[in-house]
C-alpha cells in the first residue's frame, strides 16, 4: 500500500472473502481507497459463496432489495458497467419462470422494470414443461438464468489485486479492534493487527459474533438451506437446457447444469442455526431428503433413486430481508455488509457498489434504507417490516 493517501481516501479492512466481501472489496479499490481483504479459508468458496444455486432472481418482495437486485443484474450482465473490461456476461441467459398465487409484493414490477412477461398455463407448459407446478401464476424473465458464481469470483479478486487490494487468505480475524472508542483495525489468529480507518463485517453469518463482542450486536439470523443434485438420467426426456423453475406456491425450485448436466432442486427450508462453528454445521437433515424425494416425484414426475450429492449451506436473513450495508452508529469506524440471505449472488455487484457509495456517502437514500439503524424501532420491530 502507498504510505499516503490522497483526499477522501481511506484505509479499510474488509473481513470476509465470498461473494460479499469480494464485491465491496472490488468496488473500494475501484473507488481508489486501500483494502485489505481477510478471509481465514484458502478459498473464496469454502462456505455460502461455494454453497448456493447461483439463481438470478430479481423479483422479491422488499421494494430495496428489488431495486438493488435490478441494479446488479445489470451489471452482471454487462460486466463493463462495474468495470469488469473484458468480462462476458456472467448470467447464462437462459430464463426464469417464478409460479406463484395471488399478487405478491414483487409482481408489479416483474411486468414493468424487471423484464419479466406474464404467462397462460399453455406458455408456462411451453417454457417449463419439465416441472408440474402448483402456482397458478406464471412469469417469465427471458434474461434470467443462473450466474457463472466461479467466474464471478475469480474476476472480482483479480480485478481488486489489480487495483492494489491486498486479498488475505488462510488466515482468521480474532477480534475487532476497538481504541478510544472506535475500530481501529482487526486482530488477526496468531495476533497480527491490520490497521484500518474502517472495518466491514462481511463474513456472512460469522459477522454477527464480531459486531456482538465490541457492543454493535446485529438482529440477523444465520439460517440453512439444503440443495439436492441428481443425475440427468433422473430426467431422460428432460430438455437440454430449461429456464430454471421456481415455484414460490410450493416452495421449490429446479435448475438444471450446463451442457445436460446434473439437476439442482431446494425444498427453500429454513432451518436456524444456533452456532455456524458447531460441529456438524453441514449436515444433511434425513426428514429434509424426504421432502425433497417428495418434491422430486410430484414436481418432475420422475422416481426417486436418491440426490447423487446433497448439502446445506448458511443465509444471514434480516428481519424485513434487506441488506444491512454502511456504517453502525453505535462504535465509530464498524460498517457491515450483512443479512444478504438468499440473495447473495443475486445482489453482488448491486451490494458491493451501494455499500462503496454508503461509505462515501452515509447519509444517501439508499444507505440509510440499509443502515442498521432500522432496526431502532419500537418493540424490537424493524422500520419497514411486514405483519
Amino acid at each position: 500500500m502507498s504510505a499516503t493517501r490522497g483526499r477522501g481516501t481511506r484505509r479499510v479492512v474488509v473481513v470476509g472473502g465470498g461473494i460479499a466481501g469480494l464485491s465491496c472489496a472490488w468496488f473500494l479499490a475501484r473507488d481508489g481507497h486501500e483494502v485489505t481483504l481477510v478471509e481465514r479459508e484458502p478459498r473464496h468458496d469454502a462456505h455460502s459463496t461455494g454453497r448456493s444455486a447461483e439463481i438470478l432472481r430479481t423479483a422479491v418482495d422488499d421494494p430495496v432489495t428489488r431495486e438493488m437486485a435490478r441494479a446488479s443484474a445489470a451489471m452482471l450482465v454487462e460486466p463493463a458497467r462495474a468495470g469488469l473490461a473484458g468480462e462476458r456476461s456472467f448470467v447464462d441467459g437462459r430464463g426464469l419462470v417464478l409460479a406463484f398465487d395471488g399478487a405478491p409484493d414483487w409482481v408489479g414490477d416483474a411486468l414493468g422494470t424487471l423484464g419479466g412477461v406474464e404467462l397462460d398455463r399453455a406458455a408456462y407448459a411451453a417454457n417449463g414443461a419439465h416441472f408440474a407446478p402448483m402456482g397458478e401464476r406464471f412469469v417469465a424473465f427471458p434474461a434470467a438464468g443462473r450466474i457463472d458464481g466461479t467466474r464471478l469470483v475469480r474476476a472480482l479478486a483479480r480485478a481488486a489485486r489489480a487495483r492494489g487490494a491486498t486479498l488475505v487468505r488462510s488466515r482468521g480475524v480474532r477480534e475487532v479492534e476497538v481504541r478510544s472508542g472506535r475500530a481501529t483495525g482487526v486482530v488477526l489468529e496468531g495476533g497480527a493487527r491490520v490497521a484500518a480507518d474502517a472495518v466491514v463485517l462481511a463474513a456472512g453469518a460469522w459477522s454477527r459474533p464480531l459486531g456482538a463482542a465490541v457492543g454493535a450486536p446485529l438482529g440477523v439470523r444465520p439460517t440453512r438451506r439444503h440443495l439436492f443434485r441428481f443425475p440427468a438420467r433422473a430426467l431422460a426426456d428432460g430438455p437440454d437446457a430449461p429456464p430454471v423453475v421456481w415455484d414460490d406456491a410450493a416452495g421449490v425450485y429446479v435448475a438444471r447444469e450446463a451442457g445436460r448436466g446434473d439437476w439442482l432442486l431446494s425444498t427453500c427450508d429454513v432451518e436456524a442455526v444456533a452456532d455456524v462453528d458447531a460441529a456438524g454445521r453441514y449436515r444433511v437433515d434425513p426428514a429434509e431428503v424426504e421432502r425433497g424425494r417428495e418434491a422430486f416425484e410430484r414436481h418432475l414426475g420422475a422416481r426417486w433413486s436418491g440426490p447423487v450429492e446433497a448439502w446445506t449451506g448458511f443465509r444471514d436473513l434480516s428481519p424485513d430481508d434487506r441488506p444491512v450495508l454502511g456504517p453502525d452508529a453505535r462504535l465509530d469506524g464498524l460498517h457491515w455488509c450483512a443479512g444478504v440471505g438468499g440473495h447473495g449472488f443475486t445482489l453482488s455487484l448491486g451490494a458491493g457498489r451501494a455499500f462503496a457509495d454508503a461509505l462515501g456517502d452515509p447519509e444517501g437514500a439508499l444507505a440509510r434504507r440499509c443502515s442498521v439503524a432500522r432496526f431502532d424501532a419500537p418493540a424490537g420491530r424493524p422500520a419497514g417490516a411486514r405483519g
